[in-house]
């Protein structure tokens, strides 16, 4: 009876199965991250690796096997590998579920920056924020704000930040009356409770531009060891008080599960210094841009958002048919460059029937072609309310970047209130709360510059940002925002989307079969 058998009781506790596929459980974090590693640098089972290296029997045992041993046989083999050589892909296999709760809308979008982290933040469209909590409304206040000489500024945001919520809270019963009493008769196979959660839902829709970028938010997320040392050395380096504040608390919980992995974060030599090169290019590449700008009018204000296809592959459509040949054209297998001289000599009714080979039939949206979609890129600048970029921002697959949230582009009124007694009334209060922010905005730049000053601003400020993204991508993303339920504001932005990728590559247009163009009174139904 080999090792293996003979503490198959003891490995179960640790191991899903006897079988070679099988899951690791009841692990720490780091032991997992330590064995796998380990496995990759011998010719043993992970199963012969843990009980070899990992699984000691000493006092302050688990099932056996003491947890204690195990953590310290996985520190210093991470101590070698990863702090020593520096192999960055032993911490890809440690991931950390961690939970950041009260954190404004502004530093929520820098959490979610890294394409590799899995996160669900909290809803501002599926929530209702007309609650105070301990007699203050959910927000938060800059940290630079709380210093005493900026009393009264403070006095101001906070006012400001009351009429936001203040009037959001006022009209969502007016609102949900409106649209209930407008629509209830068109939906009569509607069950009620179905139709009032619809109407509610959709009310939420209208009013959510009123709250501030300040608003906060709770966030769960799921990233490796490497990922989270990034995002640490990111927030250290960041302008804002509360994101280097953040990152100092990640880092104290971090440590507590995984601390080898952390232990670079702070190094002079290692995380410090990375986080002064954030902090050095970024102040060197605002400077450069001051010197080289000509003088320009900022476009704007918007009425409306908008978005441009700024850049796109000419040849696209070419290149993905390049990339099907070489893909799927294995006997005998061929080079980039025979694919594309293949598909220079097709007519336009070969190509079109290719890219329609290799799509198929698309039962649902979630039925994607392969990577050969991935082979022309498209560049969109678009300008939408900063909720409706806090909405798009989470796609992760593509590059996505943005401006600061400024004053200057304009704000998003209330929709879809057409017919509703007294919206006047809504709709002068919106403006004062509009035109209180862009004044208080003015009044935080000139005392803190730009990046403090964002809080203060509504999710109903217009924004610019930037989405470079392949087709492959495009599919997912227009065909997922402009489904029914999704807000009007992006519905509408993603079709716009899918309509100039259409008119430039129609084969590629043809192949995105699950774009809803319709326009619906009440979405959320």
């Amino acid at each position: 009876m080999g090792i293996l058998e003979e503490r198959a009781e003891e490995l179960s506790k640790f191991f899903t199965s006897e079988d070679d596929v099988f899951a690791l459980i009841n692990l720490p974090a780091e032991v997992q991250a330590a064995l796998f590693a380990r496995y990759a640098r011998t010719n043993k089972s992970v199963k012969e690796v843990f009980l070899g290296e990992f699984a000691n029997v000493t006092e302050g045992r688990m099932d056996g096997i003491s947890v204690e041993s195990m953590v310290a046989a996985a520190t210093s083999f991470h101590d070698r590998v990863f702090i020593g050589y520096g192999d960055d892909s032993v911490a890809q296999l440690c991931h950390i579920p961690v939970a950041v709760e009260g954190a404004s809308n502004v530093l929520t979008k820098l959490l979610e920056r890294s394409r590799l982290m899995s996160y669900l933040e909290q809803s501002t469209r599926a929530i209702k924020w007309d609650i105070k909590v301990d007699g203050k409304w959910r927000y938060t206040t800059p940290p630079e704000l709380e210093q005493e000489e900026y009393e009264s500024l403070k006095a101001d945001f906070d006012a400001q930040m009351d009429a936001s919520f203040q009037l959001y809270k006022d009209w969502i019963t007016p609102v949900q009356t409106f649209l209930y009493n407008t629509y209830r008769d068109q939906y009569p196979e509607v069950e009620e409770a179905a139709f009032v959660s619809a109407v509610n839902a959709q009310a939420l829709d209208i009013l959510r531009p009123l709250l501030p970028a300040a608003i906060t938010s709770n966030l769960g997320m799921i990233g490796s060891a490497q990922s989270w040392e990034k995002a640490v050395i990111f927030l250290q380096a960041y302008p804002l008080r509360e994101a280097q504040d953040l990152a100092a608390k990640i880092l104290r919980e971090l440590r507590k599960v995984t601390p080898t992995f952390m232990e670079r974060a702070t190094m002079p030599d290692r995380g410090q210094l990375w986080s002064l090169y954030f902090d050095n290019t970024r102040n060197a590449a605002h400077m450069a841009t001051g010197k080289i700008m000509p003088s320009v009018e900022t476009e704007g204000p918007f009425s409306a958002q908008q978005a441009t296809l700024h850049r796109y592959d000419e040849d696209g459509e070419d290149r993905i048919c390049e990339a099907i040949l070489y893909e799927a054209a294995f006997e005998p297998p061929i080079s980039l460059a025979q694919a594309r001289e293949v598909v220079g000599s097709l007519p336009p009714e070969d190509k079109a029937a290719l890219i329609n080979a290799y799509t198929g039939e698309r039962v649902n949206r979630r039925h994607r072609p392969g990577r050969a979609f991935e082979s022309s890129v498209y560049t969109f600048d678009i300008v939408a309310d900063y909720g409706i970029f806090r909405d798009l921002q989470r796609h992760r697959m593509l590059t996505f970047d943005w401006q600061l949230l400024d004053n200057r582009l304009g704000f998003n009124t209330a929709q879809g209130l057409q017919g509703m007694t007294d919206v006047s009334q809504l709709y002068t209060a919106w403006d004062g709360v509009m035109s209180g922010a862009a004044a208080l905005y003015d009044d935080m730049r000139a005392a803190f510059g730009s990046f403090v000053s964002q809080y203060c601003l509504p999710l109903a400020t217009y924004i610019r940002f930037k989405m470079e993204l392949n087709a492959r991508e495009l599919m997912h993303l227009v065909e997922l925002r402009t489904q029914k339920g999704g807000h009007e504001s992006y519905r509408e932005l993603t079709q716009t989307m899918y309509n100039l990728v259409k008119d430039v590559h129609p084969n590629v247009g043809s192949a995105l079969s699950f774009v809803d163009e319709a326009a619906y009174p009440l979405a959320r139904i």
